[in-house]
């Protein structure tokens, strides 16, 4: 255990481990919160509350980037000034933007293959409720709902709220 131990203590001693640290804690969460979407029903038989689902899964990224910006002002003695505190939430957020198109290909291909279809079928549903070609609605989500899009409009998503959510942490946990 001592060889452990000692991984531990140098890695703490890392420029930025907190963020690291915060920002692996966001990807392994993000993860499991889409199996919870995927457990409820939401990614199929609920699927029409998938909107709702996903803009409350930004939750996430939002607590890890205020708990990192939170942990990097409790860390520092001499005080967080905005910059820092927002570059601390970036960093989080780039490090969440680079692992999530992964998570998101081994999601999509492995544990829940038939939710992008479902998406297509939902857009058709949608199309033909609201008087739209049902046509144009299929063509449309088949080339939008496919895992290469997921994989880089999910992690856009997470760049642009994770930004918000750090311009938003920097100005709370700023102490200069």
């Amino acid at each position: 255990m001592p060889v452990m131990h000692d991984l531990k203590r140098k890695f703490l001693k890392l420029p930025r481990a907190i963020e690291i640290r915060y920002a692996l804690i966001v990807v392994l969460f993000t993860f499991l919160w889409w199996i919870f979407e995927y457990l409820l029903g939401v990614h199929d038989i609920y699927i029409r509350y998938n909107l709702v689902f996903s803009i409350l899964g930004l939750s996430v990224i939002g607590a890890g980037t205020m708990l990192s910006i939170w942990s990097r002002r409790e860390d520092r003695f001499t005080g967080l000034s905005f910059s820092e505190a927002f570059k601390s939430g970036m960093i989080v957020t780039l490090i969440v933007v680079i692992f999530t198109p992964l998570v998101q290909f081994f999601f999509h291909t492995v544990i829940n293959p038939e939710y992008l279809p479902n998406l297509i079928e939902r857009s058709v549903n949608l199309a033909y409720e609201y008087g739209r070609s049902a046509h144009k609605a299929r063509e449309l989500g088949i080339s939008l709902f496919t895992v290469a899009n997921m994989m880089w409009i999910v992690p856009l998503g997470y760049l642009i709220s994770g930004a918000a959510f750090s311009a938003v942490g920097a100005y709370l946990f700023r102490t200069t």
